[in-house]
């Protein structure tokens, strides 16, 4: 029969073995958006099951990473998709909620603080995928883009429903779903520091569920829009164009 003393060890050595795990490690978003900022890292952690979406701010010190920051929605809510998207644009971060929601935080001094929204649009949500970073039964097309005063954001309107087939491979009996072609919303900032939206375009071409304005990239005074959805070359259904 086991003593008190051997019962003792087995209760500690339990206890050990339920010392919950780092709070960074919790979900398996952290890391889902990564900008580098010369001797700033800030990383997004979108999907907390428990807790709101973060960004955590790190400032390379003596050769090492320490966490200097943490930065959360003005109206913070579990599992809020904050920090699913950044986009760094000198000293302004903007950061993207799921459903459209995007950000604006300034840093001075080396601290940030909440500046203001630059939309609340809630036409569409982030992910197609129903894992750590998805949201199921919404569409996903929420790109981000930034630099001097202008913020692009994409809504490429994906549905979700892998179910649903593209044009050749319908019959002529299925319901043909509504799956826009997707835009892209170009804000700009107005002398007071506010946003206003100044453009909305789409491509020149578009067709239903091209999913233009899935991906944004901002290269000198170009901007590339990724449209995964789209024909390709030789009228390829859905080989994607840029």
């Amino acid at each position: 029969m086991p003593s008190i003393r051997h019962l003792l060890l087995g209760c500690s050595a339990l206890a050990l073995l339920v010392v919950p795990l780092p709070v960074v490690a919790q979900a398996g978003a952290f890391g889902n958006s990564v900008v580098i900022d010369g001797e700033s890292l800030l990383i997004g952690e979108p999907n907390n099951t428990f807790r709101p979406g973060l960004v955590y701010v790190y400032d390379k010190r003596g050769g090492s990473w320490t966490e200097s920051a943490l930065l959360q929605a003005p109206d913070a809510q579990r599992a809020d998709g904050f920090g699913a998207l950044l986009s760094l644009s000198g000293n302004s971060l903007f950061v993207a909620n799921r459903g459209g929601a995007v950000h604006e935080y300034e840093r001075a001094g080396g601290s940030w603080s909440y500046a203001r929204m630059v939309t609340d649009d809630e036409s569409a949500g982030l992910d197609p995928r129903c894992d750590f970073n998805g949201y199921c039964g919404v569409d996903y097309g929420v790109s981000l883009a930034s630099f001097g005063d202008w913020v692009l954001v994409g809504h490429a309107h994906v549905s979700t429903d892998r179910t649903r087939l593209r044009p050749r491979q319908r019959r002529a009996t299925d319901e043909v779903p509504d799956e826009p072609a997707g835009e892209v919303i170009a804000f700009r900032r107005q002398p007071n520091g506010s946003w206003r939206e100044q453009q909305r375009f789409e491509s020149p071409d578009a067709a239903m569920a091209d999913g233009f304005g899935a991906a944004l990239g901002v290269v000198g005074e170009r901007l590339l829009v990724g449209a995964p959805g789209a024909a390709g070359a030789g009228d390829i259904d859905g080989a994607g164009r840029v």
